[in-house]
């Protein structure tokens, strides 16, 4: 990956994979997932997909965090429940499946002041 690349989206690392998550480009496009694994010394990615239902518009509304090989999207502004939202694609689907997608009890305001 070059970093004219990472500039485009999200790194991070979980476990023995580097994550990149691109992020930035026509709103309307999926945000797409690139998995790098430590074996390769992060060389060559083992998994490249879109993810399903999440727009790189969307995406600079909240952040995106990798938890036990699933992916999270936590939507922090601009959100149809006016609650801070949660979503979920599973590892076991190759991230094509959007297994939780539900409004928490925070408002979506408490993210913006930092609570």
């Amino acid at each position: 990956m070059t970093i004219a690349a990472a500039q485009m989206g999200q790194v991070l690392i979980h476990g023995r994979f580097l994550y990149y998550f691109q992020t930035n480009g026509v709103d309307d496009e999926h945000v797409s997932l690139a998995r790098f694994c430590q074996a390769s010394g992060y060389s060559s990615a083992d998994l490249m997909v879109p993810i399903p239902e999440l727009r790189r518009g969307d995406a600079r509304n909240g952040k995106i965090i990798v938890s036990n090989s699933d992916v999270y999207f936590i939507k922090l502004r601009n959100t149809g429940t006016q609650t801070i939202e949660l979503f979920r694609w599973s590892y076991k689907s190759a991230y094509q499946t959007r297994d939780i997608a539900t409004g928490t009890r925070f408002p979506a305001n408490v993210a913006e002041h930092g609570q």
